[in-house]
Formats: C-alpha cells, structure tokens, sequence
C-alpha cells in the first residue's frame, strides 16, 4: 500500500536520501533542483534505482543532436513524439546503437543525481510499493556514486552560479572534445550558454570546465561581453563541426559511461514503462524473447562466477525473492526451495509480493579497492624512490616522481591533480580519491589501473636510465608481483 507523502523541511537532500537508504526505505524523493525544476529520486531497499527530472527526453535529444548523432529534424519529430506521450526508449532503440543509449540514458540519470543533491528547500518522500520509471539504471554501486557525485557538485558549484564569462588562455588543450569547448566560448563566453551548447551533461562540462581552468586553458573574465553572434541572445547550439574526429577523440579519453569489463548495462527493452515489483512487466517478457531456454534471462554478468563461463548451475544464478523486503537481495536460508527463479513465478507469487530484488551488476571498484591499488603503487614508488636515493642522494628520487606525476599524460593528469609525492615516494590517498571521485563511477577501474600501470612503468624506464644494472635487478626483485597485487 502506498503511503502518504512525508515532507522534510530540516534535512538537506543528501542527509535525508542517505537516511532512507540506510532504512532500505522504497519510493520516491523529490526535491526542487538548482534550476527550479523537480529533481526525484527513486530509491529500492537501500539502492538508487532511477533518478527522473522534468524535460529529460528533450534534454537527452538534446545532446544527442550536439554530438552530431541525430539531425535536427529528426529531433523535431521525436520531440513531438514525446509530448504525444510515446517512450523515450520507443524511440532511441533501434534508431542508433543501443549502447549510445544507454550510455545517454546514464549520463542523463548521473546529472540529475547531482542535480537533486544541489536541490534547495524541503524534500518530500512518498513510499511505494513499487517503481514505476523508464529509466532504471543498476550498473552501478549506490554508496560510490553518492561519494562521486557530492565531490563533483562541491567541485563546480561555484561554475554553475552567477553570471560568469569565459575565455581562451594560454595553453593549448589535448583533444577533440576540450577544443570543441573552446570553440563553443569563442562564439559566446558565457557559461549559460557553454553547458547549454555542450554536448556533455551540465555537470560533466562543468568539470572539464574546472580542469581547463586549472591548466589555464580557459580564464575566467570580469565581465560578461557580448556574444559574438549577430543575435544578442544565447546562441543557438549546434552539432559538432566535425562529427567523426570529435566521436574519435571521445574513445578511450572522454567515454560517454563506458562501464567496467564485466559489468553489463541493465538495457530498457521496448515499452518499458515497468514495474520493478513483478517479474511479468515487459522487461523480463521482452528480454526473454525467443531464445530457446528457460534460463536464457539470466546471463553471466559476474567476473567471479566460475571463471567467467556462462553457467546453469542454480547457486550461480541472480535470483528474485518474492517473499518479503527484509529477505530480498540476500541467499534465503531456506535454500533452493525458497527461491523463486525469474521464469518461476506464478500469478500467485506477483499478488504476495512485497519486493523485488534484482542483481544484474558485476564487480565494482569499492573505496576499499581503489585503498589497496594506491597503497600497492606507493609501496612501488617507495622502493624505486629510495633506490634512487641512495644512489644519488637523498631528495632525487621525490624529485623524480615529482616531475613524472606533473608529466602525466592528460587522460591521467586529472587524477594527479595537485598530487605530490612524500619524501619517501608516497602518495596521498585522500587527494587521489578525490580526484578519482570526480570522474564518472565508470571510468574508475580503468583510470585507476591504467593510470598507476603508466606512472610505474615510466618510473622503470627512468631508472633503468639512471641506475647501474645489478641496483635495477635488486629493485626489481623486490617490487616483484606489484601487477598482481594491483589486480592488472
């Protein structure tokens, strides 16, 4: 039964979301965003589960047309489209790569997370008893995007307030997507208008925005001038100049939420509109198809199950317990007998149940993953720095990491912002996750093994420059394993 609407005027959105996810509390949060606009948050038995803001589809048609994947025309149609109440899935799906979708889908729900904690003023909660959103998103761990999320809005708030105007600096930027920016403030130097023409979601330009101006690329000026288009207003945003270069440069360095090997993207099938209580929506019906078992709903989307391999062993298999909130999500201790698989459930079952729990996710990287992958690299650096030490005396080798993390190529170079190292060669962990944070969840494993495997192999490459050949082969027996206690 759904319960009357509770309202918390004290509580900021933050405190309040983290309050009923603890309870494991089902339903929805809705909080007036920045913009005046209503931000909710929908929220199962202590997950996000779809975060919702008015005009979505539009905003989402919206950058898809600035990334040059949908001709203008098309998205006058789909506009109209949607007001004429048809799904925004109903439209995209089939129309460009699903993954493009869903990756916009993603960003969308990502933006408006942040959006809801920026919002101001009370924030109302309705329980429910079921979820009724189009777009559900569960590739992804609640507590990290939270943490992620409140980084990147402390980071940029000051970028998204007031009446500010910007300017190209005095270095040059690295890619497609950083110059397209800059092109974009050379029309017109307002903010306003950059997060309006980018296409990127607010929030993300907002934080590419933060990252030129630490590097100078971008200045912030005294004043707003005038556009430099003949109309006065905003001017219009428009697609990419050059569709193909600018979709290059955005793969590996810039990716639209491109998730962790293994971890596969819950897609929204056709006529979503679902409920999240019940395992006969169209969901389940239209991801089963015609593939020809019984089993085929369930793919082997966890990097630990068995290797890898797809398998029908029961044990091995996401379930859905249908027997009450306080069971769901977890092995019921009954055994087999007390699970009901997905393809299972009688009509019976649906009427009874209170929850649904679902687990489509693989392996993500927890706070205490990325802990264990610092402390591996500082206890690498930390040999090679007192290796060099005592070769050419104490302070080189802190020199030497110092200029290798100022040097970091600029895919990595956000993540060592304003990161030095010890006298002894370590690194800050708490800057680092900070840094980390204000990326995308999704890039998280990637950037943090790419990042640390690069800053180590260019700290070898160095001292085998520097070092005779016996102290190299000393060191490197001691540092011996570092890519498996790295998890690489």
């Amino acid at each position: 039964m759904t319960e009357p609407t509770a309202h918390y005027a004290g509580d900021t959105p933050a405190k309040k979301l983290r309050s009923l996810l603890g309870r494991g509390s089902t339903g929805c949060l809705s909080a007036k965003g920045p913009t005046g606009k209503s931000v909710s948050i929908y929220i199962m038995q202590g997950e996000i589960l779809a975060a919702e803001s008015e005009n979505d589809g539009i905003e989402i048609l919206n950058r898809l047309r600035t990334r040059g994947i949908l001709e203008p025309d098309l998205v006058v149609r789909m506009e109209s489209s949607l007001k004429a109440g048809v799904a925004m899935g109903e439209l995209l799906f089939g129309t460009m790569p699903d993954d493009v979708v869903m990756d916009a889908f993603y960003e969308r729900f990502r933006e408006n997370v942040g959006r809801f904690l920026m919002a101001e003023g009370p924030v109302a909660f309705q329980e429910m008893d079921a979820i009724f959103v189009e777009n559900i998103q569960v590739s992804h761990d609640t507590n990290d995007l939270l943490a992620e999320m409140e980084a990147v809005v402390d980071s940029v708030a000051e970028l998204l307030g007031g009446d500010i105007a910007l300017a190209p600096g005095t270095t040059g930027v690295s890619d497609g997507l950083e110059e397209h920016l800059l092109e974009l403030i050379r029309q017109d130097p307002s903010m306003e208008h950059l997060l309006a023409a980018s296409p990127l979601e607010p929030l993300r330009t907002a934080m590419l925005t933060r990252q030129l101006l630490s590097t100078s690329a971008l200045i912030l000026q005294d004043r707003r001038p005038e556009p430099t288009t003949s109309n006065p207003e905003v001017a219009e945003p428009q697609p990419l100049p050059h569709k193909e270069q600018f979709q290059a440069s955005m793969s590996p360095k810039e990716p639209f939420m491109h998730r962790e090997p293994g971890l596969k993207a819950h897609r929204l099938p056709r006529g979503h509109r679902k409920a999240m209580s019940h395992t006969s929506s169209p969901a389940f019906q239209s991801a089963r198809g015609d593939r020809g078992t019984d089993l085929s709903l369930f793919e082997d989307n966890e990097a630990h199950r068995a290797g890898g391999e797809f398998t029908l062993e029961k044990e091995l298999l996401d379930y859905v317990d249908l027997a009450h909130p306080s069971t769901a999500g977890r092995e019921p201790a009954g055994g087999d007998s007390d699970v009901i698989l997905a393809d299972e459930a009688s009509q019976h079952d649906l009427q009874n149940a209170a929850a649904v729990s679902l687990r489509f996710t693989g392996p993500t990287l927890t706070r205490n993953d990325a802990l264990t992958k610092i402390s591996v690299t500082s206890d690498v650096l930390c040999e090679i720095c007192s290796t060099i030490d005592r070769e050419g005396g104490s302070g080189s080798g802190q020199a030497l990491l110092a200029l290798l993390l100022e040097g970091a190529p600029s895919s990595f170079a956000p993540l060592f912002h304003g990161v030095e190292p010890a006298i002894d060669g370590s690194l800050d962990p708490g800057l680092i996750l900070t840094n980390l944070y204000r990326r995308p969840q999704s890039e998280h494993r990637r950037l943090l093994n790419e990042a640390f495997r690069d800053l180590i192999n260019r700290a070898l490459s160095l001292s085998l420059e520097t070092l005779d050949e016996e102290t190299v082969d000393a060191m490197l027996e001691r540092i011996a394993g570092f890519q498996n206690r790295l998890g690489l």
